[in-house]
């Protein structure tokens, strides 16, 4: 849990990281940091597959750093402020409707890759080796 939330840190700060204040930044990673293994935690309750984290690291950690830039932007290098500098609450809703952008984008070219892949070339396994797991069903087939 340690590497998914340093990694999830640096990730939300991305976005913003030369637009914020050094404290602003030490914030964003830190909740970045802390809603990683979180979100993490309620994928395996949810029975949702992502071994190596990709959704709690890139995915919840960047629309949290996204979302973050709506309010502590300094303003100084662009003409957008932070809602902690006096910005209008129209930030959050434009950082939002990017989000919204982001996670539609991403859905429909992934469905669709993986639509057309898939009538090329099954990407489900068969039930025996899903029930087995693939580790065990791999190495019998060798």
């Amino acid at each position: 849990e340690i590497g998914v939330s340093t990694m999830g840190g640096m990730i939300s700060t991305a976005a913003s990281c030369s637009d914020v204040d050094t404290w602003f930044a030490a914030l964003i990673g830190a909740v970045g940091g802390l809603l990683c293994p979180a979100f993490a935690q309620v994928m395996q309750r949810w029975q949702i597959d992502d071994p190596v984290y990709i959704a709690s690291v890139h995915g919840v950690s960047s629309i949290w750093g996204i979302i973050a830039a709506a309010f502590f932007v300094r303003g100084e290098e662009h003409s957008m402020k932070g809602l902690v500098y006096g910005s209008s609450s129209s930030i959050l809703g434009k950082q939002l409707m990017g989000v919204v952008t982001i996670l539609l984008w991403s859905f429909c070219l992934s469905y669709g890759f993986l639509y057309l892949l898939n009538k090329v070339w099954p990407i489900r396994v068969d039930a025996e080796s899903e029930r087995l797991g693939l580790d065990i069903s791999d190495e019998l087939t060798r």
